[in-house]
């Protein structure tokens, strides 16, 4: 039933706009993200790279990697997190923080 949920969970949020519905997508996005931008990286480096990331995402950007959540190969998010990760200010994050360059 869980995963069910899970599934639905981007299209209910692919509807919606707003305060209200940012933080459920970040976190949504932020599960897309971590296992893809932070692999082979301790569980704490592999937060903050993820956060690097979502943070330095548009809106538009959050809403597609959340609408990755439960899909499996194939889909376009590391693509994008690929682009997001060049950004000057993700690499100053990442610089900040001392963590190293994702491999994506």
């Amino acid at each position: 039933m869980r995963s069910c949920r899970m599934a639905l969970l981007p299209l209910t949020l692919a509807a919606c706009s707003g305060p209200l519905v940012e933080a459920p997508m970040r976190l949504a996005a932020l599960e897309v993200v971590r296992p893809i931008a932070a692999a082979g990286l301790p569980p704490v480096q592999a937060d903050l790279t993820a956060h690097c990331i979502v943070d330095n995402a548009s809106t538009a950007e959050v809403q597609a990697l959340a609408q990755d959540l439960g899909a499996s190969g194939g889909t376009r998010a590391p693509a994008l997190i690929a682009r997001i990760v060049a950004r000057p200010e993700v690499q100053a994050c990442l610089i900040d923080a001392n963590l190293p360059q994702p491999r994506v």
